[in-house]
């Protein structure tokens, strides 16, 4: 019989990725620690520690799912809906979107879209044979990067565009850099 999840521990990681957010809104990711974040969420800093090691941790575990979405732009599955939904989600939280993807916390969001791209990689035998014969730790940051960049510019208003159409670019792109485009 399957473990039913335990609500305190739900609610605690409901809250603590809630104040996370808050505090990205509000400080630069640098100035905030661990503390910061248990204290916003009325919770002991050691109730922190027990649910996350870091706020790195943190943070992948809060963009895990959206950015696996994102991912699907390189692996075979005609996933073209859910990349649409979550940039418009992306969109509609545009102005959460830009501290988490830009400034301090690039580096980090970006590790994470790269952990989600090896995994889809991992997953999808055919996008695993990506072009160019790079290792696949090369591939990764590769592809992260140019998934990446363009839904930031675009989310800072650099560039202008509907979702479905960032959507679709997003999604040739990742199948032509895996090899999978024509097949």
């Amino acid at each position: 019989m399957p473990r039913l999840p335990d609500p305190r521990r739900t609610r605690n990681r409901t809250q603590l990725r809630q104040a996370f957010f808050t505090l990205v809104l509000s400080r630069p990711w640098d100035a905030i620690t661990a503390a910061d974040i248990a204290q916003r969420a009325g919770i002991a800093r050691s109730t922190f520690y027990a649910h996350y090691p870091s706020k790195a941790a943190l943070l992948a575990d809060s963009l895990a799912g959206p950015f696996a979405v994102l991912a699907c732009c390189v692996g075979t599955a005609d996933e073209l809906v859910a990349i649409t939904r979550i940039l418009e989600h992306f969109w509609e939280n545009r102005g959460r979107a830009r501290g988490l993807f830009t400034g301090s916390m690039r580096a980090p969001a970006i590790a994470v879209l790269e952990r989600q791209i090896g995994l889809r990689l991992r997953r999808d035998a055919r996008s695993a044979r990506a072009a160019y014969g790079l290792p696949r730790a090369l591939v990764r940051t590769q592809l992260a990067a140019v998934l990446f960049d363009p839904m930031v510019a675009w989310l800072t208003g650099a560039a202008a565009c509907r979702p479905q159409e960032l959507a679709l670019a997003l999604r040739r792109t990742g199948l032509a850099l895996t090899g999978v485009a024509g097949r």
